[in-house]
């Protein structure tokens, strides 16, 4: 259950301190409460942001007059209670459900944020950004993704405004603090969507014991990518003897031309898997966290055939064929969650962030599909069934989520 997981890892972090600062329900995580009228999502024209409609319903959603580039969501009821910042440097439909969970966070410890989303591209859009922020009041930064908490880190540190990083992979491989418990010693507090290859190994290795060659898929312009999964994951092959063939791809803008690129790129790796290792011994795709490779997912549920596609990203388990069968890693919500508990606490009680350690998920979020599993002639063993936080059944429905059964 993610709330029980991110109990366990504010519990790690403040030992002896009442958890209050938890979430209380996550009742409104996947929608609306019953009391609140739905409301159609605004059409704000924006190519980086689409919103989702729990904002709309809670929020009102507009461009920001005082600001290029920037949306700003305020309270339907209530007065605002503090004013967050998040920061994107692209767009995507997860940094927008990021977002939404935050807030619902928020909202329920009875607090009633509102917040600021602008667009940067580089580091003088993102000071004319925060100094807006700064000049009006705002409390707390959210750089949403690897990429706006790099240029955040280069940028802001001892900024006037604390700030959580959202969606960041691993900070202490990026070289951005020093180890996962001494804290950042600056207004940068940080969270961390990666588990240790280590880690998912242990699970990837009880789905398929035999396992001698990984065909490693990643967006080869995503260098958080690389530094965290890629390089660890070579390293690891080196010394468990496993063959690790890579299958990256650099047109990521464009779906079309991704699938292009995707579909050229597989045939190159066939190729060299064909003369480096022996096809009859067992074999997975991996993929990374790279999150765009799930605009072009499809394509590589179909290029795997009967292969198991396996992810390090827990989101791209989900119903019906087109998912991975397994995955091991820290879902979107159990970090967006944590990210807000960690503002919540830094607002709230008046925490450093500079004392803050890596907040990480244990254990990681296991999510598996039975469908999948069954198609390709995989059995998934019951310890894994049984320490799953999301399972999809054999018609390939949710059964399980956030580790509680879903009623039919």
């Amino acid at each position: 259950m993610v709330l029980v997981l991110v109990l366990s890892a504010c519990d790690q972090i403040f030992p002896g301190e009442s958890d209050s600062t938890a979430p209380e329900s996550l009742s409104g995580i996947n929608g609306p409460a019953d009391s609140i009228e739905s409301q159609p999502i605004p059409e704000l024209g924006l190519e980086w942001f689409t919103g989702t409609q729990e904002m709309a319903d809670y929020y009102m959603v507009e461009l920001e007059s005082g600001l290029e580039n920037a949306v700003l969501l305020t309270p339907r009821s209530g007065s605002e209670d503090y004013k967050l910042v998040f920061v994107y440097t692209k767009g995507h439909k997860l940094f927008d459900r990021a977002v939404e969970v935050v807030l619902t966070t928020f909202r329920g410890q009875g607090l009633n944020p509102s917040a600021l989303i602008i667009f940067v591209a580089d580091e003088f859009e993102l000071e004319s950004g925060l100094g807006f922020a700064e000049t009006q009041g705002y409390d707390l930064i959210f750089p949403n993704g690897s990429s706006p908490t790099a240029l955040v880190f280069a940028n802001y540190q001892g900024g006037q405004l604390p700030v959580v990083s959202l969606l960041s992979k691993d900070p202490v491989l990026l070289g951005q603090v020093p180890d996962y418990k001494g804290g950042s010693g600056t207004n940068i507090a940080f969270t961390s969507v990666s588990v240790p290859v280590e880690i998912q190994m242990q699970y990837f290795l009880e789905l398929v014991p035999d396992l001698k060659n990984i065909i490693l898929l990643y967006d080869e312009t995503n260098s958080s990518v690389i530094t965290t999964q890629v390089e660890p994951m070579d390293e690891y092959g080196k010394e468990y003897d496993l063959n690790i063939l890579h299958l990256a791809i650099t047109q990521v803008e464009e779906v079309e031309a991704a699938r292009h690129d995707l579909n050229e790129q597989y045939e190159n790796v066939m190729n060299e898997f064909q003369g480096s290792a022996d096809s009859g011994e067992s074999t997975v795709f991996l993929l990374t966290n790279s999150g765009s490779l799930v605009q072009v997912f499809d394509t590589i549920v179909d290029l795997a055939g009967d292969i198991p596609v396996l992810s390090m990203m827990p989101d791209v388990v989900q119903e019906g064929e087109v998912s991975a069968v397994m995955s091991v890693g820290v879902s979107f919500d159990s970090n967006s969650i944590l990210a807000a508990v960690y503002g919540i606490q830094i607002l709230e009680d008046d925490i450093d962030p500079g004392l803050l350690p890596v907040g990480v998920i244990e254990p990681p979020d296991v999510a598996v599909n039975f469908l999948k599993s069954r198609q390709i002639g995989l059995g998934i063993p019951f310890t894994l069934f049984e320490s799953a936080t999301y399972v999809y059944d054999a018609l390939g429905n949710l059964a399980r989520q956030q580790g509680q059964v879903v009623q039919p």
